[in-house]
């Protein structure tokens, strides 16, 4: 009987309980492309609210009176609305949100894996977007990159604030990344600028200052991340050609090649559009250049494809494939005749190269019905050079997969965490075959307070050459007598970012850096004309 009367005392409670408040729902949407939009920040007088779930939707219970309901999200103009919610009310509210064009608030992801504001991230960046490369005319991205502040490019090898000196042809000290995933040679560790898919670029971001605390081992001085683009609201077709021509030297005796012109012409396509749920861009490029120097050319063609699908079954789920191709013809510039022939290239130093190269990407991305993100990006890359002298002949592998997780806490925290892999594979004549690995674990907290943003991160990793790995950062002793060795580096990052005017942060940041030899760092062996090449390593 008291059971009974407890129950019927508790089901009047909370009836009244919950008959006092009143419910607020409905759908976040892009004004554009009508499309929900994932995550959004909806805060009641600054001190409550919830987020939008995979499908754009919110639910929220309030008691009655009045309110100020705000609609934040990163790269949207923010809104506000005022209500006054009566008791056992339920209304719908379904909020359509505008893109904010203001350069201080681009979205960017390499400064912690995460979209968020430029004006937010704690190290220094730049950005490139695709106007400034087009305005440029430049054929290839390193020539556009070369304008930035602060990065050199010299013989195709960056260089960040001058922290990594000039290293060619021993492995780049700047991370390439295409769509967050690294794109440096599996055998040499450089980058491979005609590769770069010039012709479909979102934006590029230049992250000056050690990044190995989530990029890891090649991140020793900074990050170029190139991010290709996915369709708008509407098809879109583009092509641009250019056509150039060397001009003769007022020294006759200079010029090699008098029958004809010596030109330079380049033609890259891109279409993208929206059919349903899919996603699909294409694009390609004709090169060709006849150089200026005897036996030094080039002839590429390139393509390239992006398509992603978002599932209508499985709410929050995305997935597709992005690939890129080139097939190149090259002839190389190393040594002069003698110094009255300086176009002109002594045939015992003559380099002719024919290859190909090709990236597979494929890649899940997934949103909880609590706006908590899981991706797993995956890259397949592959080279293939053969040479007129087949003792520089060259064929490599590298297979790359990251898995990763992203929460925001209660709107007060942002948690990065992921782990990553990397296989390599090469054959080559210099310096034989061999294999490289990799794995490493990362983290990264932000948190922003009003005006003053804070972030830190770490990442462990090991990585390992055939039988040379990683020195051991941690080791397990007793009496003086090793048990036990880990060979793991650790590095740590942290920042801050304080806003003291609209436009003008106070930003400083401290970042570890590390690097890993590459594979022809460690073997190469070379004989070229009456130069020979030695490895050495300090």
């Amino acid at each position: 009987m008291r059971k009974s009367i407890i129950g019927i005392v508790w089901f009047f409670v909370i009836n009244y309980t919950f008959g006092q408040n009143g419910t607020i729902r409905g759908k976040v949407i892009d004004t554009d492309s009508k499309e929900a939009l994932i995550g959004v920040n909806i805060i009641v007088d600054n001190k409550t609210g919830t987020i939008t779930d995979a499908n754009g939707k919110y639910n929220l219970s309030l008691k009655p009176g009045d309110y100020k309901i705000t609609y934040k999200y990163i790269g949207y103009s923010t809104n506000i609305m005022e209500i006054d919610i009566a008791e056992g009310e339920v209304r719908t509210m379904d909020i359509s949100m505008k893109v904010e064009v203001q350069a201080i608030d681009e979205i960017v992801v390499s400064a912690g894996k995460f979209e968020q504001k430029l004006s937010d991230v704690t190290v220094s960046l730049e950005v490139i977007k695709p106007a400034r490369i087009e305005s440029m005319n430049t054929t290839t991205l390193d020539k556009a990159i070369n304008q930035i502040p602060g990065v050199d490019v010299m013989a195709e090898q960056p260089s960040i604030r001058g922290g990594s000196g000039y290293s060619y042809g021993a492995g780049s000290r700047v991370l390439i990344l295409v769509d967050d995933l690294p794109i440096l040679s599996p055998s040499s560790g450089d980058p491979k600028w005609t590769f770069m898919p010039l012709e479909n670029i979102s934006q590029i971001e230049v992250l000056k200052g050690a990044s190995s605390s989530l990029f890891g081992s090649s991140a020793l001085n900074g990050v170029i991340n190139i991010r290709t683009a996915f369709p708008g609201n509407k098809p879109e077709t583009k092509i641009i050609s250019s056509t150039g021509i060397y001009m003769n030297p007022e020294r006759q005796s200079l010029v090699w090649k008098k029958s004809e012109p010596l030109l330079f012409t380049a033609t890259n396509f891109t279409h993208s559009r929206k059919i349903g749920n899919l996603d699909i861009v294409v694009g390609g490029e004709v090169f060709g250049d006849a150089g200026y120097r005897e036996h030094e050319y080039e002839n590429h063609v390139r393509l390239n494809a992006n398509v992603r699908y978002r599932d209508k079954k499985i709410e929050g789920l995305s997935y597709g494939c992005n690939t890129n191709y080139m097939y190149l013809s090259r002839g190389e510039f190393f040594l002069w005749v003698h110094a009255d022939s300086a176009y002109r290239q002594n045939p015992s130093a003559l380099s002719k190269t024919d290859g190909s190269r090709v990236n597979i990407d494929p890649f899940v991305t997934y949103f909880d019905k609590k706006g908590d993100r899981f991706s797993l990006r995956t890259r397949f890359y592959h080279e293939n050079y053969k040479n007129l002298d087949e003792a520089k002949n060259n064929l490599a592998d590298m297979y790359y997969g990251d898995f990763q997780y992203q929460k925001n806490i209660k709107d007060k925290f942002n948690l990065t965490a992921g782990i990553s892999t990397q296989y390599s594979e090469v054959k080559a004549n210099l310096f034989g075959n061999h294999y490289s690995s990799c794995i490493g674990f990362y983290s990264q907290v932000d948190k922003k307070i009003k005006k003053l943003s804070l972030s830190a991160g770490f990442r462990f990793e090991y990585c390992q050459v055939d039988s040379t790995q990683t020195v051991s950062q941690f080791e397990l002793k007793n009496k003086g007598k090793m048990l036990m060795e880990f060979p793991i580096y650790p590095v740590f990052r942290t920042g801050l970012n304080y806003q003291l005017a609209q436009y003008t942060f106070l930003r400083g940041s401290y970042g570890q850096g590390y690097r890993f030899p590459s594979i022809a760092e460690m073997y190469t062996t070379a004989s070229i004309g009456g130069l020979n090449i030695f490895r050495t390593i300090l």
